[in-house]
């Protein structure tokens, strides 16, 4: 079942979804994409690992300052919410369409 998710992380408001159990892969979507590309893939995921699919700064359903988006802050903002889930060690998977 997809569990939905809103941590304040890096000062801004993030949200995401999360299914399954196991080790915490996190799956990154590129820009503009948001992270509804990883809606196949996450069920298919989830019967191994505990799938996390963060909304990217700038993306709809996080609230803070959107302005200001770089893949500096971006990488801020995952590690600042890898940090407050209390996650040790992870996977990430990013998808870019650049």
């Amino acid at each position: 079942m997809v569990e939905k998710i809103s941590v304040c992380a890096n000062g801004i408001r993030m949200n995401l979804l999360r299914e399954g159990e196991g080790p915490p892969p996190f799956l990154l979507h590129g820009w503009p994409e948001f992270s509804a590309v990883w809606r196949r893939l996450m069920p298919l995921l989830s019967s191994r690992y505990s799938v996390f699919t963060p909304a990217s700064g700038g993306e709809i359903p996080n609230q803070g300052p959107s302005d200001k988006v770089t893949a500096d802050v971006l990488a801020d903002d995952i590690r600042a919410l890898i940090e407050d889930l209390a996650i040790k060690e992870t996977r990430r998977v990013r998808e870019s369409r650049r």
